[in-house]
């Protein structure tokens, strides 16, 4: 009876156990010696090494640096402000004091903004902006203005890092497709001929590798269909 690779959806698996798997596929085909493989073990090594790199670029974004910074940038201007106004309440007197208590309203809407996740920090704090900025008479008088000014700033640039990013995401994910059906493709290729070759052959130089690349199958993906 001929010994086949086991014939389990590959297609829809993530693109981390379609990395491994790989991996695991280009270290199994180390042990088809014969020269007939040659060809197909070059092309899968290769998209195999293509894909990985894709994966790894796309984890990493050169934005990230810079949104972290903004961010951070932010959070200081909000803890100023909350810092500036809870002092005019405590130490100044008459309208600037009163002044203070209801902007400190507008902060309690937003809560403690600085402990939220990147999207909603930014949306919380535009939210706040665009309520501070009409009391520009009050923002003034109690020294505030530069904050908030610089706040409105922060946001544009986290806008602009943040289309950014999700360009570069977009077009590394692109790329990782692309190469993950160039692999998927390499890897077909092999299979196939390995089993045309050991329906004429026999199993001999190809034993081994069919053994492991089944074994890597039903390891990595147990719930799959055959």
């Amino acid at each position: 009876m001929r010994n086949l690779i086991l014939r389990k959806q590959i297609v829809r698996i993530s693109n981390q156990t379609f990395d491994e798997f790989l991996q695991r596929v280009v270290k199994a085909s180390d042990s088809l010696k014969n020269n007939a493989f040659s060809k197909y073990v070059s092309s899968l090594k290769t998209s195999a090494k293509a894909f990985n790199e894709t994966r790894s670029e796309a984890k990493t974004s050169n934005y990230t640096p810079q949104l972290s910074a903004v961010a951070l940038e932010m959070d200081n201007y909000f803890k100023k402000i909350r810092t500036m106004l809870d002092y005019a309440v405590l130490f100044k007197s008459g309208q600037e004091q009163t002044e203070a208590e209801k902007l400190k309203l507008s902060l309690k809407t937003v809560g403690n903004v600085p402990r939220t996740g990147l999207k909603k920090k930014f949306a919380d704090y535009e939210a706040l902006i665009s309520a501070l900025k009409p009391q520009s008479k009050t923002l003034t008088s109690l020294g505030l203005e530069t904050c908030v000014t610089e706040m409105e700033k922060l946001t544009a640039k986290f806008r602009e890092y943040s289309l950014s990013r999700d360009n570069d995401r977009a077009a590394a994910k692109g790329k990782s497709l692309k190469a993950r059906n160039q692999a998927l493709e390499d890897y077909s290729a092999l299979r196939n001929y390995v089993e045309a070759y050991s329906v004429i052959n026999g199993d001999k130089d190809t034993a081994s590798f069919i053994s492991l690349v089944n074994e890597t199958l039903i390891y990595l993906m147990p719930k799959t269909s055959k």
